[in-house]
């Protein structure tokens, strides 16, 4: 089985439990988990909070000119990124609101995560293929249906 793109670090750690719990039902035995993922420094923003803001012709939020707010919050207590995205459409003016949070995990808690899961052989390595240039914020899980 594998995961791609990190995204288990968009679900809350009893979400992400209960999916690994999931897969390791559904593999074969000996089957393998395949999981690129994110670490706390990809995960962490520079600073505690940010705000930036840009406008846009259109994009990913709308088709009509609109104007982008956006704020990145760090809890340093669940290690939990939190970006939040207001929209002001020019055509209107309706704001219309967004948000992602990304739980950060150390290699321990990784492997506690896998572990508790039924995994064993845990084992980090590099990021995938392609991921090369993000290195310094990625790895990648094996973990053995054990």
């Amino acid at each position: 089985v594998m995961m791609l793109h990190g995204e288990m670090n968009a679900f809350s750690k009893s979400d992400m439990q209960q999916i690994l719990r999931k897969i390791h039902i559904a593999l074969d035995s000996d089957g393998l988990l395949l999981l690129p993922a994110s670490t706390v420094n990809g995960i962490k923003p520079k600073h505690l909070i940010r705000r930036t803001w840009e406008s846009h012709t259109s994009g990913l939020f709308s088709d009509v000119p609109y104007l982008e707010l956006d704020e990145d919050i760090w809890d340093p207590d669940t290690k939990t990124r939190i970006e939040r995205y207001f929209i002001v459409s020019s055509v209107t003016g309706e704001v219309s609101e967004y948000s992602s949070a990304y739980q950060a995990y150390t290699n321990a808690e990784y492997r506690r995560l896998l572990t508790n899961s039924g995994f064993t052989d845990v084992k980090f390595l590099p990021p995938l293929y392609g991921m090369e240039k993000h290195s310094f914020c990625a790895v990648t899980l094996l973990g053995r249906k054990g």
